[in-house]
């Protein structure tokens, strides 16, 4: 395995490539002087970031969709190279930041957590498949499966096969019922200790699982000018396909962290006692108020007052 370097300087405007082998990477970047790094944010780029951070180099890293339109032709590790240089140099490139160890674990633990629910409902939903075939349902959620999987038990219709195919699904959905819990309580536990996931849980809406991902994903606040950059950050923002003065705007693309903007109070974890309970009082008034606005276009329009038509006067009639 090796590495593609691509070297330039913005005064000359020069550039040079190289390909060094994994071995021999880290001795250059060591007897190098303190630079600015570009790399391609991937699996590994964080860890590569704070190795070279410790060296006293100045790590960015860029996403790999900024890059890719810089690739002139032909897909090769010495082109994407010589595209992440020439992204670099683009004055309104944006950065990823880069995430220490300690935050990388966190994400972890939110990942697993994904992970343990998506198994679990995947599995509710296979008991409940083949609870159907025998002429037994359920209610919608997972607090309904124990329930029916004890009237499956003790229903002496079902053959005894069923049962016993049952009885393993019912032990493989307590072990995931076990796991997310013992996920949860270390989410929880990591999330009372934060004092900054605890003031954004106070906001209507935003719960543990949001808040911890705003703390760990979101960059330094201080680089939003208002809360409007921040949502087209997290992908709040309709699709544009405004062209000639035109503007033609589609659904909301939730092109940022999909994750934050779908993330809250109704993914499973239990709010804290102490969060709100109801909307501020402007935002009900708010909210109030644009329920009984009408919008211009369902306003009716009076028509103007008829003149009386005239009426003979020999017969009465008009």
């Amino acid at each position: 395995m090796s590495f593609n370097c691509m070297a330039s300087t913005l005064l000359s405007n020069r550039s040079c490539a190289s390909r060094c082998a994994v071995r021999k990477w880290w001795a250059i970047f060591k007897e190098c002087p303190p630079s600015v790094i570009a790399i391609e944010a991937c699996g590994a780029s964080h860890h590569l970031g704070r190795l070279l951070t410790a060296l006293g180099h100045e790590v960015e890293l860029i996403p790999p969709q900024l890059v890719n339109p810089y690739v002139k032709r032909g897909k090769n590790d010495a082109a994407d190279a010589e595209a992440l240089c020439e992204a670099m140099s683009r004055p309104t490139i944006r950065f990823v930041p880069m995430k220490s160890a300690d935050q990388q674990a966190v994400l972890m633990l939110v990942g697993m957590r994904e992970r343990a629910v998506a198994a679990q409902t995947q599995l509710s939903k296979t008991i409940r498949g083949h609870a159907a075939e025998l002429g037994l349902t359920a209610g919608k959620g997972t607090s309904h499966i124990p329930l029916l999987l004890e009237r499956i038990m003790i229903d002496e219709t079902i053959p005894a096969l069923a049962r016993d195919l049952f009885a393993s699904l019912a032990d493989e959905f307590l072990q995931l019922d076990g796991r997310r819990k013992e996920v949860e309580a270390k989410l929880m536990a990591w999330y009372r200790n934060n004092e900054c996931c605890r003031r954004l849980a106070k906001i209507p809406g935003v719960g543990p699982i949001g808040a911890v991902l705003l703390v760990m994903k979101a960059p330094a606040p201080e680089l939003f000018a208002s809360g409007r950059p921040f949502a087209a950050w997290m992908g709040l923002t309709p699709e544009d396909h405004s062209t000639a003065g035109k503007v033609r705007l589609g659904v909301i693309t939730r092109a940022g962290i999909a994750q934050n903007t779908g993330c809250g109070r109704d993914r499973g974890v239990a709010a804290p006692a102490n969060g709100p309970t109801q909307m501020s009082e402007r935002a009900t008034t708010g909210v109030a108020r644009r329920s009984t606005r009408r919008p211009s276009f369902q306003k009716r329009i009076t028509p103007p007052a008829r003149s009386p038509r005239p009426t003979c006067a020999s017969c009465g009639g008009a």
